[in-house]
């Protein structure tokens, strides 16, 4: 028989018999007594979301029994919304939210006789503003305090994205759904390591079929152009060097290339920069370097200049508007060239910490970085074989057509009267003379690399405290010691180690060292690891020799 209290139906009332004999005799004594209520779970649907201020939305609670009675109120935070009756295990409500931002809605079932209260969990209901002319809007978390704001479709899905911009020197694109709202944000750091950027115009640049951005920078008183990777963030950088409030892009010139107008208020003009169709622009008006590699010299003036020659130089009268560069050491150039790309890319694989591989915006100027990351020669590492860069330095450096190089640097028909190539191999005349880009290339092939004065433990504490240092505080990072060439078909070259302490990686230097100038893809402030060797043979340093060696003991560095 059951004890008093016990549970012996479910949500109804019951009638229990206790038989009690009592000592003088027998009687029979009836109870009644009501079983606990059932337990119950309460969610909440809000819809739509998000919802515009002062519009209709539905609020619907759910009661997990069909059975169940009574009344649900509805709650925005501490506020009651309404009530509903329950019918069916549902309640539903409409009503108007007039709170704008992210509101915390809940639902609570009072009960009834035979099932328990319950409360439903906090749902985020979005309530969206509606400025007083009438459109709503709602806010887009971009990642950064904006400046500037700028729309387009920055990963081709056909859907508008939205970039923002401001103090920091990080670029956000929020990728935008096609439906009013955005996905988290992507961020890009930029090419200024402190920039305020004001004012930000998008485009295709570079003409590569992906959106590109172009931004104002006051705190250094520059344009930085950013050329999109097509999926809503950015790779290589162009800085150019003109101070501008604001810009704004349009085709001036009717080639089908944008271009860009830049504000300046400080000397009440609109400066122009014309797009060329790749990652540089040239200015019409105005005296800003355009990326590009002009001539010092020309022959204007000399006795055997041809009859009607007349070239102009560009105008050098603004310090501002020149960089200069030394030539890069050609010794152990050979060895550079043979070792392989599997290499090189292992090797900026090999870093545990990932810093030699993060900090390499890419391997080669070639337009698919880190696909073929060939060793190449040149600042910029612009050109991708001896054979190139001998080319390259011929044509452009001394105005000596050749096979590589075929096109005169001013092909004026006053200007332009050699045949060309000036400077080619004599197969068409019944010799085997090659060109003397050839000679050339063969005499910076077999340079041997620098040997140092000393090695180990024969050097002095000096010089061994210094190489301790070189790696300790990072410097091995980028540039690596030692890489080994590969099976040369030379046998100079084959299987040699070559201690030129380099990465040969493109790395962005920042704004500090930007030189203005993009060669290949390599932007204004990305340069390739400068090889080190003979280091303590020189006296200045840097692709323009802004910096001399001055430590008090010249023989403590031998690389």
């Amino acid at each position: 028989m059951p004890h008093a209290g016990a549970e012996l139906g479910c949500n109804q009332f019951v009638r229990i018999l206790l038989l009690l004999i009592a000592a003088s005799g027998a009687g029979v004594i009836e109870l009644s007594m009501a079983a606990s209520p059932a337990q119950t779970t309460t969610t909440l649907v809000p819809a739509p979301d998000p919802v515009t201020f002062g519009a209709p939305i539905v609020l619907t609670a759910n009661v997990n029994s069909t059975s169940a009675t009574g009344e649900i109120t509805f709650y925005d935070g501490v506020t009651v919304l309404g009530t509903a009756s329950v019918s069916a295990g549902h309640a539903g409500l409409s009503v108007a939210l007039n709170v704008t931002g992210a509101r915390q809605l809940y639902a609570h079932y009072s009960g009834d006789a035979d099932f328990a209260g319950s409360t439903s969990t906090i749902v985020i209901q979005n309530v969206r503003s509606v400025p007083e002319f009438g459109f709503a809007y709602s806010s887009v978390n971009v990642g950064v305090s904006p400046n500037a704001a700028a729309v387009g479709d920055f990963n081709g899905d056909g859907k508008a994205d939205l970039v923002a911009v401001g103090t920091g020197n990080i670029i956000a694109v929020a990728l935008g759904n096609g439906d009013g709202t955005f996905g988290a944000p992507i961020t890009t750091l930029g090419p200024a390591a402190s920039a305020v950027y004001s004012f930000a115009a998008v485009s295709d640049f570079d003409g590569d079929g992906k959106l590109d951005l172009a931004l104002a920078n006051p705190g250094d008183n520059s344009i930085n152009v950013l050329f999109g990777n097509g999926d809503g963030a950015f790779g290589g950088a162009a800085i150019l060097t003109t101070g501008a409030s604001s810009i704004t892009v349009a085709d001036f010139n009717g080639d089908g290339i944008p271009d860009l107008a830049v504000v300046h208020t400080n000397t009440n003009s609109v400066g122009i920069l014309l797009g060329n169709g790749g990652r540089t622009f040239t200015a019409l008006g105005e005296n800003t370097p355009d990326g590009g590699v002009h001539d010092i010299f020309t022959i204007a003036g000399r006795a055997d200049s041809p009859h009607g020659y007349s070239i102009s130089h560009p105008d050098f009268s603004d310090a501002d508007n020149i960089i200069f560069r030394i030539p890069t050491p050609v010794f152990g150039a050979g060895l550079i060239e043979a070792i392989t790309d599997t290499t090189i890319k292992n090797n900026l694989a090999s870093d545990p910490q990932g810093a030699r591989r993060t900090s390499a915006s890419r391997v080669t100027s070639t337009p698919a970085p880190m696909t073929e990351p060939s060793p190449a020669f040149g600042w910029k590492a612009q050109n991708k074989s001896l054979l190139i860069f001998a080319g390259e330095a011929y044509n452009v450096e001394m105005g000596v057509t050749n096979e590589n190089f075929p096109t005169e640097r001013e092909e004026g028909p006053n200007c332009a009267t050699n045949a060309t190539p000036e400077s080619a191999s004599g197969f068409n005349t019944g010799n085997t003379v090659p060109a003397d880009i050839i000679a050339f290339m063969g005499f910076m092939k077999f340079l041997d690399q620098p040997t140092p004065s000393c090695t180990g433990p024969l050097c002095s504490i000096s010089i061994q405290n210094g190489e301790k240092l070189f790696s300790s505080t990072g410097y091995a990072t980028c540039h690596t010691p030692t890489l080994t060439t590969g099976d040369s078909a030379t046998a100079a070259r084959r299987h040699k180690n070559a201690n030129l302490f380099s990465d040969l990686a493109v790395h962005h230097m920042g704004s500090g060292l930007a030189d203005g100038i993009t060669q290949g893809s390599a932007g204004p402030d990305e340069f390739r690891s400068a090889p080190l060797w003979g280091l303590g043979q020189r006296a200045f340093f840097l692709h323009d020799a802004d910096q001399r060696f001055a430590a008090s003991d010249p023989g403590a560095l031998q690389l």
